[in-house]
């Protein structure tokens, strides 16, 4: 929580500084009117916490991002798997593949991920998560998991997504934020919320690096792996995906 706080106090004068511009198609209101400033101070965070991500959490932000209907930071479980029936869908299959074979990928893909999902949320004891909650989970599994499971993100999505800016990447959300006012500052408290909420991951995965990541953790992430695993060598859908014959299924 003291991280947090610490880096909440990093946002606001992005703020300050923030110009005035916006996509084509929606307006920030006049110099010195109150829904202008507030959402000139939303695309000042949403540009801090861009320039905080890495390509690959760029893309699961705004896949996150346009499947929020707070647009404030945080996801529900519907959200996130919503999100990641998008991500699914960027994933081209093996053409070789028969339709069985591909229709029981896609079986046990929706598994994994919904059980991930469900460990994310604490087994429903969480309504919604944070971003950096998803980050954190995402990136605690390992690759072949995310890789078998549909939950990495294409090669091909990263290099048309890499140059796309806050205003483009949530051009509808923002048009909402210019005409609704209590949608901007629901929109601005929880965006400096989860700007300040990255900034404290970043810092305690700094630290983490110098230590070894717990038994208990690495044992729960693998297990979920290896039983959807056992599926798949079952089901000779090992043939999908080269990459996944030398290392074995783990989702």
């Amino acid at each position: 929580m003291q991280l947090a706080l610490r880096a909440a106090a990093e946002v606001l004068p992005l703020a300050e500084g923030a110009v005035l511009t916006g996509p084509s198609g929606w307006s920030l209101g006049e110099k010195g009117d109150s829904r202008g400033r507030e959402v000139k101070a939303l695309l000042a965070v949403l540009r801090g916490i861009h320039s905080e991500l890495v390509p690959t959490e760029r893309v699961l932000w705004e896949l996150m991002g346009k499947r929020e209907k707070n647009f404030d930071g945080s996801v529900s479980k519907k959200e996130v798997l919503d999100a990641l029936e998008d991500l699914l869908g960027f994933h081209e299959e093996d053409a070789r593949a028969s339709p069985g074979e591909l229709e029981e990928l896609d079986r046990l893909r929706r598994q994994c991920q919904q059980r991930s999902v469900d460990n994310l949320f604490g087994s429903g004891r969480r309504q919604v998560v944070a971003f950096a909650d998803v980050l954190r989970w995402w990136w605690d599994m390992p690759e072949e998991y995310r890789e078998a499971a549909g939950l990495a993100v294409p090669a091909s999505v990263l290099r048309q997504r890499m140059r796309r800016q806050p205003e483009e990447m949530f051009r509808t959300a923002l048009r909402r934020v210019a005409a609704e006012p209590a949608f901007a500052r629901q929109a601005l408290r929880g965006h400096v919320r989860a700007f300040a909420e990255l900034r404290a991951l970043a810092v305690r995965r700094s630290i983490e690096s110098f230590s070894i990541r717990s038994t208990a953790e690495s044992r729960t992430t693998t297990s979920d792996a290896g039983d959807v695993s056992h599926g798949l060598r079952q089901s000779r859908l090992i043939r999908l995906k080269a990459g996944l014959r030398s290392r074995g299924i783990r989702c």
